[in-house]
């Protein structure tokens, strides 16, 4: 299933479902059945007749989509098919396709540079770095415990410092001296993830293992909540909070850091 959906703008509904079906030789009776049950998987069991032209960027993807699974193949691949489509629109799809494919059992590989529609979308991930898998797992498992430097970024999971561990267990790094929530490994370098659901705005005598001061860089609205950006002896630490901050505002902040 391509991006660019590939209908054939000349044949209505029924007739680009049916197309592959054609195609391997099916008898006709055979071929409406399976346009029917197809289009009525993906909510267009009334569209049979419609002109494709007519129909709205998501209804032309759900058409797409039941010309791929209409010949019930063994494996189903999708190259980027959301990527055209605006946010909301995507987002209700991501729900309707997995809905779709877990309803079949049908096994799918996935394309799609999206991490939101990745970790939603999948059982499993396999992230791809210049030709090399990085890491294969859950998403829960990528989420909770990224394997390199480079899955934490393409998932924007946080921000990553390095540091030297200390006899004592601790990091220091560019944010000071570091009490880290997991056990940092025997190397000297420590690599350190600070997520921003794990910053949080705090008083300067305020009780917390690692507090910082920062410099607000940016603020900005997000569904309810507050992301900041604070610069932090020159690493930029991003949280989110409930109220509004001011660009050029010193703040304090309680931080858990995590190795990786």
């Amino acid at each position: 299933m391509f991006q660019d959906l590939a209908l054939f703008p000349h044949r209505d509904v029924f007739d680009n479902v049916a197309f592959g079906l054609r195609m391997i030789g099916l008898p006709r009776a055979e071929i409406e059945t399976r346009v029917r049950e197809s289009l009525a998987l993906v909510g267009l069991g009334e569209f049979v007749k419609r002109d494709v032209n007519l129909l709205s960027g998501g209804e032309q993807q759900r058409v797409a989509l039941a010309r791929s699974l209409a010949p019930r193949p063994r494996l189903l691949m999708f190259d980027e098919p959301l990527g055209a489509l605006d946010r909301l629109l995507r987002e209700q799809l991501i729900a309707d396709m997995r809905a779709i494919l877990k309803r079949i059992g049908m096994t799918a590989l996935y394309v799609t540079h999206d991490q939101i529609e990745a970790m939603a979308i999948a059982d499993r991930l396999a992230i791809l770095h210049d030709g090399r898998i990085e890491q294969i797992g859950a998403p829960e498992e990528l989420y909770d415990r990224p394997a390199t430097e480079f899955v934490v970024r393409f998932l924007d999971l946080g921000t990553v410092i390095r540091g030297r561990r200390s006899d004592d267990g601790r990091a220091h790094t560019p944010l000071g001296i570091v009490d880290v929530k997991s056990e940092l490994k025997l190397e000297s370098e420590a690599l350190l993830l600070i997520r921003p659901e794990h910053v949080r705005i705090v008083q300067p005598d305020e009780s917390c293992a690692n507090v910082v001061a920062g410099i607000v860089t940016q603020c900005l609205f997000q569904r309810g909540r507050y992301r900041l950006t604070v610069e932090v002896n020159g690493v930029s630490l991003h949280g989110d909070v409930a109220e509004r901050k001011t660009e050029g505002e010193v703040i304090h902040l309680c931080v858990e850091a995590v190795s990786l």
